[in-house]
């Protein structure tokens, strides 16, 4: 036969004979070739084996006819020496594509924010993919995060080829194997020139290119595929697809977690994973010696007896087998086919969409990673968005990425939260974090704790074991201290050294708040302060205190304000101080008092006021004082009293007035006395009563009684008048004596004078008749001792007539 088989590499000698070959290849699977070589015994001890692994090397088939020809180009991925006898030595080497050696490269590593058609290029150029066709006819948008965990590197991009829905086939030449890459039917193209013939009884001139046996097979798949995941930026929105197998189908797939975070994608996903298992429902399988079936191209069936077979098949699977030397004892039981060549394939109608089998295992990562806080800048704070997620950098990536471009934004999981509620410590870059994954999805981690190391060690060590330590990248820091006898809270922050200490005594106290600049409290509703010890307030500025409402202070024990600059209290509302025992304050300066309105001091007790300077009170309105029991002023100075208007005392009772020295009282305007009781005066060193102008009238409607032990003397520089509507006795034990310049009695009635003593009466002047010539007699000026008697007796012009 004139028709050959041939193998040719750099890596073998031109005289090796291909003697057998099994191969298989298919859409989205990596073809594989066993082929079995023979050369002679000089010429297979020249061949080096570790250096043939990995070239390149063509299987071709070269016909006398000039028909189809047959072309499979890859890379030697092994070779062994089986049989070295007679001169001869035997080889079975494989032939693999070069994407095979992408299975030997395993990668943990993070693509950010690239989309796969970007990211497939990058892993097949770095495994030394380079000839590659991609014919892509969807819309892939960047992927966020893309994780590549402890698998090969064509296990990767094998999976994520599979779930979106892109598969790959290979163009075969002389020069090697071109790789395609397409999501599309469209990308499919004939190969060979002329229809496959359908031939049941091959001849040797025929069998090339013809057929012997086409078959069908229809198989059970589901009717609807539903998937359904969860997008916690949208957690209102229903995320979720649905695409139908066949309407002749059994059930329904139905995936959770199928990583999509939009409706939209959610009904791409799910037509992919339909048209993949729609795929298998009508399958093809044809049997014979076509060289021109090669997966990823479409042929054409001619003759078939029955007419609808006769149409245009995608090939998806090959299998060939070839025998070129069926008598070389060698091979025996290493090629147990006898076919010169045969060849089976699996094919669906051209119409249809083909679609990998999803069957590559998405890894899983059911523990946790540990990685640290990655941010686009040099901060000293969180770096975090407006979710309050982190950009993570995870030990086991392998990529260059920094800044923040290592990982999508992660979330970081937290004892608490809610629609208002919440809890987030914020992590600064550096921190050490461990994360879990969703379902075990290496593409969906999330943080669940922060993990200590020697750049970030815990606050908590063997040093300090007996404490609970809550402390920020500010040094805010809540402390709690749990050792026996020293249990102590203490809150803290570096701003102005402010802290909070309860617990176990700090110098003294088992409660103390200290800050160093300035404080403030607001309470809006109530407020109790209970001591039941000594309390001590020391304000060394300004002090204020404003209550709105009511103001309750209850004080067991010793209560002290201590107040070295301003203190000030306002009260809008009404305040009620109490206190049940005594009390004393002590103001050492001055001491103003307003009171806008009213007044009102009720003391049960004794109240004593001891003032070691002045006093001064000024009242300009009314003043009011009620004694129900007695008073006691002392003054051990001077007392001055200055009333600008009237003034009226009411004394009720006994009144009892001493002047231990002298009294002076000064009344710049009237006074009056009124008196209903009796006046009792105790005068023991004399008397003196001056009216500087004016007169002085006394009215007394009772009687009046004047005792004087002493001597007494009565001056009248002017007018005196005395009116008595009734009796008048005068008594004098003594001496009386009167001494009057000039005198004139007025008696109406009777005039009765009984003395018991001797009376002498000494008048040299006395005139017994009022007459004019009587006064000149005298010797006085009668004109002017008329006009005197008219002025003290207040005599009218008529009285004066009758005196003249």
């Amino acid at each position: 036969m004139s028709d050959m088989f041939v193998v040719q590499s750099g890596a073998l000698p031109a005289s090796t004979k291909l003697v057998a070959f099994h191969g298989t290849e298919g859409i989205s699977k990596l073809y594989r070739f066993e082929l079995y070589l023979i050369t002679t015994h000089d010429v297979g001890h020249e061949i080096d084996m570790a250096a043939a692994v990995g070239q390149p090397v063509t299987v071709s088939l070269e016909r006398s006819d000039g028909g189809e020809r047959f072309v499979r180009s890859g890379v030697i991925g092994s070779i062994e020496l089986i049989n070295d006898f007679a001169g001869r030595c035997v080889f079975r080497a494989t032939m693999v594509p070069r994407l095979q050696l992408l299975t030997l490269s395993v990668h943990s590593r993070i693509f950010s924010e690239k989309a796969l058609p970007e990211i497939l290029q990058s892993v097949l150029q770095q495994g030394g993919v380079a000839d590659c066709s991609l014919q892509l006819r969807g819309a892939y948008r960047p992927e966020e995060h893309v994780c590549q965990y402890r698998e090969s590197d064509y296990a990767f991009i094998a999976r994520w080829m599979e779930r979106e829905g892109i598969y790959y086939y290979f163009e075969h030449g002389e020069g090697g194997e071109t790789l395609v890459l397409t999501d599309d039917k469209s990308a499919h193209q004939p190969h060979g020139s002329k229809p496959v013939r359908y031939y049941p009884q091959p001849s040797a001139n025929t069998a090339r290119d013809t057929i012997r046996a086409f078959t069908c097979r229809h198989g059970a798949v589901p009717g609807a595929v539903r998937l359904k995941d969860y997008d916690y930026a949208n957690p209102a929105v229903p995320v979720a697809g649905q695409a139908s197998v066949s309407a002749s189908g059994f059930g329904e797939v139905s995936l959770y977690g199928a990583r999509f975070f939009s409706p939209s994608d959610g009904e791409r996903l799910a037509r992919i994973k339909a048209e993949s298992l729609s795929a298998a429902g009508v399958v093809y399988q044809a049997t014979g010696a076509a060289v021109t079936l090669l997966p990823g191209f479409t042929f054409e069936l001619e003759d078939h007896p029955r007419a609808a077979f006769n149409t245009q098949y995608l090939v998806t699977e090959v299998e060939h087998w070839a025998n070129q030397a069926p008598e070389v004892p060698e091979l025996q039981g290493l090629t147990p086919w006898q076919d010169n060549y045969r060849v089976e394939a699996r094919a669906i109608a051209a119409t249809a969409q083909f679609r990998a089998p999803q069957v590559t295992e998405w890894p899983r990562i059911y523990g946790t990673e540990p990685a640290v806080v990655d941010g686009a800048a040099v901060s000293e704070y969180a770096q975090i968005d407006s979710h309050g997620r982190y950009r993570v950098k995870f030990h086991f990536d392998e990529s260059d990425l920094t800044g923040g471009k290592a990982s999508t934004w992660v979330r970081m999981l937290q004892p608490h939260g809610g629609g208002i509620e919440g809890f987030h410590f914020p992590l600064r870059a550096g921190t050490e974090v461990m994360c879990a994954f969703a379902g075990g999805d290496p593409d969906r981690p999330a943080i669940v704790g922060v993990a200590p190391n020697a750049l970030t060690p815990s606050p908590v060590t063997s040093g300090n074991n007996t404490r609970n330590v809550l402390q920020t990248g500010g040094r805010n820091r809540l402390e709690l201290e749990d050792q026996a006898g020293q249990e102590r809270i203490t809150l803290s922050t570096p701003y102005d050294n402010t802290y909070i200490r309860m617990g176990a005594p700090n110098a003294g106290a088992s409660y103390e708040v200290k800050t160093q600049g300035h404080a403030y409290t607001w309470i809006g509703g109530s407020s109790e302060n209970i001591v039941t010890g000594n309390r001590t307030a020391i304000t060394v500025g300004i002090s204020e205190s404003i209550v709105g409402g009511f103001a309750l202070s209850i004080i067991g024990g010793y209560s002290g304000s201590f107040v070295a600059g301003y203190a000030q209290s306002v009260i809008l509302g009404y305040r009620d101080t109490r206190i049940i025992g005594n009390e004393k304050t002590r103001v050492y300066g001055k001491r103003d008092t307003l009171i806008a309105k009213s007044r009102n001091t009720k003391i049960v007790g004794d109240d004593t006021a001891l003032l070691m300077a002045n006093r001064s009170v000024n009242i300009r309105g009314n003043s009011g004082l009620v004694v129900l029991g007695n008073r006691t002023t002392r003054i051990a100075g001077s007392d001055r009293g200055t009333v600008q208007g009237s003034r009226t005392s009411h004394v009720l009772g006994d009144s009892d007035s001493k002047v231990w020295r002298n009294s002076t009282k000064e009344i710049l305007g009237t006074k009056k006395n009124r008196i209903v009781g009796r006046v009792t005066s105790d005068l023991f060193a004399g008397q003196k009563t001056t009216v500087h102008a004016g007169g002085t009238e006394a009215t007394i409607r009772g009687g009046t009684t004047t005792e004087i032990f002493g001597a007494r003397k009565t001056t009248v520089t002017g007018r005196s008048e005395s009116t008595i509507n009734g009796p008048a006795e005068s008594t004098v034990t003594g001496l009386y004596k009167t001494k009057i310049g000039s005198r004139v009695e007025v008696i109406n009635g009777t005039k009765y004078e009984n003395i018991k003593g001797l009376a002498f009466k000494r008048a040299p002047n006395e005139i017994k008749e009022l007459k004019l010539s009587t006064i000149r007699a005298k010797g006085y000026n009668a004109a002017h001792e008329i006009m005197r008697i008219k002025t003290h007796l207040g005599l009218s012009n008529a009285d004066l007539h009758i005196l003249k």
